[in-house]
């Protein structure tokens, strides 16, 4: 907390803070709360939609509805996208929009998608016999979700960091209030 009032008292616009359970910017100029979920969802759909030359109107397969997922998912929506989701646990679909279409087998849905977010922290499930051919993933998941194969095979299509991107993207919606 000392931290907090020193970095108010010195004038600071934005401040970055963590715990155990959430890492936010605080945008004291606006009092704006930025949530690191929310911005790493959008930060990879983002990525997503530059490397694949736009989204509209494409189909996009999440890979889990967690706080990360949920953001993306968002986000591909605002990007006029036909989002689908597979999630394990069945509450966390009860949530989503109707417009969302939800796949129950994960290993039959992943060839029919080319552009893939997996919001999951589930190390090497992503096997490259389950993948499309010309796949395209943003993996905000740590530890990343794809073997050590799919790795190797789709090396130039996965956007993948250990926390850069949803840490830019804070900074980025502190700083513009249409990210």
């Amino acid at each position: 907390m000392s931290g907090f009032a020193e970095a108010i008292s010195q004038g600071a616009n934005i401040i970055f803070m963590a715990d155990d359970n959430r890492f936010i910017a605080f945008d004291s100029a606006r009092a704006k709360i930025i949530d690191n979920a929310e911005a790493t969802g959008r930060g990879y759909v983002s990525a997503l939609y530059h490397m694949a030359g736009g989204l509209k109107n494409k189909e996009v397969l999440v890979i889990g509805a967690g706080r990360v997922g949920i953001s993306a998912i968002q986000f591909l929506q605002e990007l006029n996208t036909h989002v689908r989701v597979y999630e394990k646990d069945e509450n966390k679909l009860k949530f989503l929009d109707t417009a969302v279409k939800i796949e129950n087998t994960l290993n039959e849905a992943l060839p029919k998608y080319k552009y893939i977010v997996d919001a999951t922290p589930a190390e090497g499930f992503l096997d490259i016999a389950h993948l499309h051919p010309e796949a395209m993933l943003a993996c905000p998941g740590i530890p990343l979700g794809l073997s050590l194969k799919a790795k190797n095979r789709y090396k130039a299509q996965i956007i993948h960091d250990p926390l850069q991107i949803g840490v830019v993207t804070m900074l980025a919606m502190s700083l513009n209030t249409d990210f």
